[in-house]
């Protein structure tokens, strides 16, 4: 997150004055740094999912597996968990799937890269700032603060579906991206996908 970035949004008082379409692009731009470095520092890791978690606290973090990474998991549920010591692999992996993303071989790996400015810490203070306002006014918003965070992180995720560093990624022929709620959606978030997919394209359209 550069400085300019860092003051525009300190100056941000009302939710109205938010810049959305800025917040989006330091999110993309977020992202991209983050699966830049998992490729400069993974070359032969091959991987076979991505999963990009909205957290609670306005917070958007990258996980990601490999078929290796899948193979481990139930050895790193067992210890995060009580009661499935005496469970196989096979039984857990089952229980699990593919896409228990708590458990995967690099969790929350925006914490492995360099301090290049994440804007989770910024952005919490920032729209817990909002989100209070918004419940002290009067005035009603069109839409809460929450679904428009939501909105731009969707059109962020999107972007980086798009992005040369994803792109440059090594990934397996059925790789997937997905986009995890842990405030609303959870995993509903196909049709919010679409919507921020479209929104994208337009605006690329729309670019001279």
């Amino acid at each position: 997150m550069d400085s300019t970035y860092a003051l525009r949004i300190q100056e941000w008082s009302d939710v109205s004055e938010v810049d959305w379409h800025l917040v989006r692009d330091e999110l993309a731009n977020y992202l991209r740094q983050v699966i830049a470095h998992f490729s400069q520092t993974n070359a032969a890791k091959q991987v076979y999912g991505i999963v990009i978690e909205l957290g609670q606290n306005w917070t958007m973090s990258v996980y990601l597996n490999t078929e290796e990474g899948l193979a481990d998991g139930p050895m790193r549920f067992r210890s995060d968990s009580v009661g499935y010591e005496k469970h196989t692999d096979a039984q857990i992996l089952e229980m699990l799937g593919r896409w228990h993303y708590e458990s995967w071989e690099f969790p929350l790996y925006q914490y492995n890269c360099p301090d290049r400015g994440c804007p989770n810490e910024p952005h919490r203070e920032l729209f817990e700032r909002l989100v209070e306002e918004e419940l002290e006014s009067e005035n009603e918003e069109p839409e809460s603060v929450s679904e428009l965070f939501l909105g731009v992180c969707a059109e962020a995720t999107a972007i980086l579906e798009q992005s040369r560093e994803l792109k440059e990624l090594s990934k397996t022929p059925d790789f997937a991206l997905r986009l995890y709620d842990a405030d609303c959606y959870e995993w509903g978030t196909d049709d919010i996908m679409k919507a921020a997919r479209k929104k994208v394209a337009g605006s690329e359209q729309s670019t001279p």
